[in-house]
């Protein structure tokens, strides 16, 4: 019997966003927020022997706090915004070791699974200069600090175990940004953008 089985699962969710925002003046605008989100759960398939076996997964959830300045400053000429922000995952999900339920062996290849939890928390910078109508400087800076804080026993990353001492893949400490951008007005009202 070739039929294949397929078992029904449903996720769902209700997540909520809040955010306080202060206008200091026309120019300088705070906030604080917090937000939710969430990452469907799934189902992962390996093939155990000559058996396709299945090993749902939970949803993934997020809870965010952010604390941010917006300004335009020198009469439009300077804009200055920073956020400082904490991030918290749940049944965080990434490729992980599960076992064979009937005999308890280990299976071969890594498979979606919850792994535990995390925390990513940072500052971003940012600042745009305006200097003459054709000249604009942007400069831009990030700090981010991530950990996993709790992990599940057996848990892998490639053929490494995945450990609290286990940084975020793809998530530098330091982040910079630099752009200058320079625009020639041409005959007949046309211009010609330059972008470093």
């Amino acid at each position: 019997d070739n039929r294949a089985t397929y078992t029904p699962f449903t996720f769902d969710k209700l997540t909520s966003r809040m955010a306080l925002q202060k206008q200091f003046n026309d120019n300088v605008m705070g906030y604080v927020s917090y937000s939710e989100g969430f990452n469907s759960g799934g189902v992962s398939a390996a093939t155990i022997g000559a058996t396709r076996t299945l090993f749902p997964y939970k949803p993934s959830t997020l809870k965010n706090t952010e604390i941010g300045m917006r300004s335009d400053l020198a009469g439009g000429k300077v804009r200055f915004n920073w956020t400082v922000f904490d991030t918290v995952w749940a049944d965080l999900q990434a490729a992980g070791v599960v076992y064979d339920p009937v005999t308890g062996a280990q299976i071969p290849t890594l498979v979606t699974t919850n792994v535990g939890e995390a925390e990513a928390k940072g500052i971003e910078v940012e600042l745009t200069f305006v200097p003459t109508d054709n000249i604009l400087i942007n400069v831009g800076a990030g700090l981010l600090d991530t950990a996993y804080t709790k992990i599940k026993p057996g848990t892998m990353t490639g053929h490494l175990p995945l450990t609290t001492g286990t940084e975020f893949a793809q998530a530098p400490d330091t982040s910079y940004t630099l752009g200058f951008q320079h625009t020639a007005d041409l005959k007949g009202g046309a211009s010609f953008i330059t972008r470093l």
